[in-house]
Formats: C-alpha cells, structure tokens, sequence
C-alpha cells in the first residue's frame, strides 16, 4: 500500500486518507457509505506508516484504540465492520465483557515502495462519560484511536481525552545516550472519528463552521446521495440520485436504490422529512442522543412559514407548567388551519408569581392582549407554594380564568399533541425556539444504562426542554379531552362550541 492508495475510488476518503499531517480528522455523512470501514482502514494505515519494522526486519507493535459510547454496540456494529474488513475476530472475543482485545494482528502494506508489516493490538472500549474517560483512559498508552458515532458525545472532552493517551506506544528507539533514533517511531498520533450530523447547536457542528477549531482538526464529508424533486409550492415529492455520489453509491449492492427506496418510504411519514435530511441526506439537523418523544414531528409540515399574528378578539389558550422551580408557557389560538402556537415564555429558574409578574404579564402588555379572552390550563397536581395556595387561586385573584387540565397523565398528554402533529393541526411560530428546539429531538427519553430500551417519559431535572414542552402538552390535552374535575362550564361550553365551529381567526 502507498500513499496514493484508492478506496474503491472515492473521492472523499481518498482525501481524507491522503492527509497526513491533521491530528483529528472527521469523517461525516448519510448513512451507508462506508464510513467505520474508511476510519478503521485509516487507523491500521496509519500504525503501518507511523511504526517502522525492527532493525532486524521483523515487525513492530502498534496499538488501536476503538471508542463507542455503548460496549453493546461496538459488539453489534463496529466490531461486526472490523471482523469483515479483518477478518480475525473469534466469537470468544465477541463475548468478551470489557474491554475487548484482538492482539498482534498483522496488517501488510507498502510504504514508500517498500512492502512491510505491523502487528496491531486492537482495544475495543466503551467510554460514555467523562467520569468513565478519566478512569478508563487513565494511563492507557496507544498509537491512534477511532472515535465512533462522534456525534452522541456532549463535548469536546472525548477528543481531547483521548488525543492525551495517543504517542506513547510503542516506546521510541533510543541510542547509548538516550537521544530518540530517527529509525524508530517518533510519537505521531491521529485521532478519525466518524459521525452522523448533529443539531446545529452541536459542538461538532460549530468546530466544522466556526474557526475557532484547532489548527490540527479536519473535517470531510460524503455528498449527499439524493436531490430533492420539489413541487411549484417548494414540497419534496421525490428525489433523484446525485451524480456526485456515484464513488460511494457502487459500495451498495443495489446502487442509488438503497437511499432512494428508503427516502420514498419515508417522505410521507410523520417526522420522515426530518429523517430523510439527517439519516440519509447527512446534513446538519437534529439528532439527539435520547430518543425523541415527537417522531411525528416535521420543520416543513409544523413550523409555520410566515410570523403566525393572532387575533386580540379570540380566544387565547395559555398551556402552564408551573410545578418545580422553572415555570414555562405556551400561548396560542385556533385558527382555520388548526392549532397556532404563537408564543413560548421561559426565564429558568424563577417563582410563578415572579413568573406571572416579571415574564407573562409585561408580554400581554407589550402586545395588548386582553386577559378577559385567555384561559390558562395548568397542571391538575397543582401544588400549594410556601404561602399556601395553589397556583389557580394566585391567577384568580389576578383576573385570569385558569382550569386544570384534564389529565397529568405523560403517555397521554403526548398522545394528544402527536394526534394534532400527525393531522397536521398545529403550526409554532418561528419565534418558539426550545419548544421547536424540543419537537426536534431535545426533548426526548433517557436511554437505560447498559440497555437497548429508553426511560418511559423525560427527566424534568435533566431536560430543560421538557418546561416549555409539558405547557404545550396541558395545552393540547385540555382542547382534546376537555379540562379536569373544577373545571369551569361556561369555559367548557365555548371550548365545546370553537370546536364546532372550526376556530377561525388566527393568520395562518
């Protein structure tokens, strides 16, 4: 092998083979184009280009250090990848606990001109934290390291950990004065890491576009496989294969057809648009490390296209998630297409009557909205504060009409607002940004430690989307299924009767 070596004849990871001199290079893309099989050919390239033979011509001991946030996954993917690229994984390694180690594999390439040999001792490890970094990597010496599925680490920390252990193996070739011999390895380390595009708030995200990445950091990546076929009103209706994919699309037995078979069956599905940009188109969207709890959330189909206005003579329902220490609100208004969410109000930490006082009563003020046409749903639980009353009495003695709606029920507060996602009833203002930011993917559900299964409902305490998303849920839950036990009649009544009627008024 050389330097000029061709992968199949794809351009980009011939690129990304070909540098030499970046530190970190990523590695990013749709799904299927052979990206963990480029980043583990990469790393045994560069052991056999960093490590000499020894003086007497046999080969020397590099070590790769493979890294994946979850050990059940280096088992079901990457190390499946590895065994088909390499070949000697037995099933006693595959069943191996932690870490996993394939020692002294050769691999034979030419350098230079020169045929030659190094033998390659392989650690396959999970590391999900930075707790289990400093302990798992602590005093670990490797030559490279791969970084798996990049984009479910939270920070930089990952990288940084690791680069700290690379260089430190195999031990330099020193003569009788202890100087370092050229003819020996030098200490080089290279970290490739591969990735599926993050959210846009993603630190991987911002070292591709920002400039304030290392020197040393290099990012490549995949075009995407398909173009968009859009209708005259700018809707995906089908797509096309992209010429500049052809290098990578020949890696799948079946062509451009195995991104276009799953696009098409996508393209019709609640949340499938947002599917088919990140899974399959790789660009930069939102992906979470959770799993979402709004699949049938879509940006086309539920961010309205123009500012949403609402009309000061309708009826305006105000969701409120005023249990613990962050209140959070959605205000919004039905209107011929359905549910518009015009508003989102959030300050962190704060007390309600602060909250009503500092954040939600100056907003009705800035925009002259009337309290006599609002109904504030809250939380049924609705706990007394330190001066003990609840929530409803301080809104009753401030002039507001506020019920509790009719269930606290998680699984079916989210059950309404998928129903009004998937008819396509609801539209949120561009302005709503943790709710929006929440629909994508940051509110989602806990994977369970050491489990392919994922926590029933979010953790409040530790999802900051989950205020502003729980409002929008009693919201949605009171138009759907009525308010709770003291609800008001005559509220009721005008809910039961807008319904009836279509709900016109608010500009679409």
């Amino acid at each position: 092998m050389s330097d000029g070596f061709v992968f199949l004849g794809d351009e980009t990871i011939d690129a990304f083979m070909a540098d030499h001199e970046s530190h970190v290079k990523f590695l990013g893309g749709p799904v299927g184009t052979g990206k963990s099989v480029g980043c583990l050919f990469e790393v045994a390239r560069f052991c056999l280009r960093a490590v000499p033979e020894n003086d007497d011509g046999t080969p020397a001991k590099a070590k790769a250090l493979v890294i994946r946030q979850d050990q059940s996954k280096i088992k079901s993917t990457v190390l499946q990848t590895f065994r088909s690229l390499f070949g000697k994984v037995s099933d006693d390694l595959t069943k191996m606990a932690y870490p996993i180690v394939v020692e002294d594999l050769p691999f034979k390439g030419e350098i230079d001109g020169v045929e030659r040999t190094v033998l390659i001792t392989w650690v396959f490890l999970g590391v999900a934290s930075l707790d289990e970094a400093n302990t798992k990597l602590k005093s670990f010496e490797a030559t490279c390291a791969y970084i798996n599925e990049t984009q479910t680490y939270e920070g930089t920390w990952i990288v940084n950990n690791t680069f700290e252990r690379l260089g430190r193996y195999p031990m330099p070739k020193r003569d009788e004065n202890g100087d370092i011999l050229a003819t020996g390895y030098q200490g080089q380390r290279m970290i490739v890491a591969d990735f599926n595009p993050p959210a846009d708030d993603h630190w991987l995200y911002k070292a591709d576009k920002e400039d304030a990445k290392p020197a040393t950091w290099r990012f490549y990546k995949y075009p995407p496989p398909l173009l968009y076929i859009k209708d005259v009103d700018g809707n995906i209706v089908d797509f096309e294969p992209n010429p500049e994919a052809k290098d990578y699309a020949k890696k799948q037995s079946s062509g451009y057809n195995y991104w276009l078979d799953q696009a098409r069956a996508l393209v019709r599905q609640p949340g499938g648009l947002r599917k088919i940009r990140i899974d399959i188109q790789g660009e930069y969207g939102n992906s979470y490390a959770g799993k979402p709890v709004y699949e049938e959330w879509d940006d086309d189909l539920h961010i309205a296209k123009t500012k949403l206005v609402a009309n000061k003579s309708k009826p305006f329902y105000v969701g409120f998630d005023h249990s613990g220490v962050n209140p959070a609100m959605v205000i919004a208004q039905m209107g011929d297409g359905g549910l518009a969410i015009i508003h989102e109000l959030y300050a962190g930490e704060m007390t309600v009557e602060d909250f009503l006082d500092e954040v939600f009563v100056p907003l009705l003020n800035e925009y002259g909205y009337d309290r006599k046409n609002m109904t504030i749903i809250l939380d049924p639980h609705d706990a007394r504060d330190r001066s003990g009353q609840t929530t409803k009495r301080m809104l009753l003695k401030k002039q507001f009409r506020a019920v509790h709606s009719n269930t606290n029920d998680p699984v079916k507060r989210q059950g309404a607002v998928k129903h009004y996602l998937t008819r396509r009833l609801m539209k949120v203002d561009k302005s709503c940004k943790m709710l929006i930011e929440g629909f994508r993917g940051k509110y989602n559900r806990e994977k369970i430690r050491g489990t392919e299964h994922y926590k029933a409902v979010p953790d409040a305490n530790k999802n900051e989307w989950s205020h502003v998303n729980d409002s929008c849920q009693y919201l949605v839950s009171f138009l759907k299924y009525g308010a709770g036990l003291d609800r008001d009649v005559a509220t009721n009544r005008q809910i039961q009767e807008g319904r009836s009627r279509g709900f016109g008024g608010v500009v679409m």
